[in-house]
């Protein structure tokens, strides 16, 4: 796979949790991500796989999303990571979203034909000058 056929998987495997969350269904959750999914979140602390698939449908009201600045790497054969930058709208736990802006970096495995994401940590955005 070249390059740009990387970044396009990626880009639909991300697309597919952020429908997820905005669908509000924890069943595409489960079926997205790895038993051994690790989420660092953006206030540092870390969440397994059950505890997002519970939680998020109950407390994210996510209306939209923009992904751009998406960079992806081929870890492996079977692992790729991406790494990008995402505008969300809405809210958690009632509170509007903030920051809206951030970073977002994935790692994702195949097993037998089959992606599922197994890591996913948010940071905060700063613009790069370059």
């Amino acid at each position: 796979m070249d390059n740009n056929g990387i970044r396009r998987q990626a880009e639909r495997l991300e697309h597919s949790v952020w429908q997820a969350v905005i669908a509000k269904n924890g069943d595409a959750f489960a079926s997205l991500f790895a038993d051994d999914y690790l989420e660092i979140t953006l206030d540092g602390k870390r969440a397994r796989k059950g505890q997002i698939v519970e939680e998020s449908p109950q407390t994210d009201e996510i209306t939209a999303y923009d992904m751009d600045q998406t960079e992806a790497i081929l870890l492996s054969d079977d692992t790729l990571l991406i790494s990008y930058h995402v505008v969300i709208e809405g809210t958690h736990r009632r509170k509007t979203i903030e920051p809206r802006e951030r970073w977002a970096t994935s790692i994702w495995r195949s097993r037998n034909g089959s992606w599922k994401c197994c890591f996913f940590q948010q940071s905060n955005y700063a613009k790069n000058d370059s």
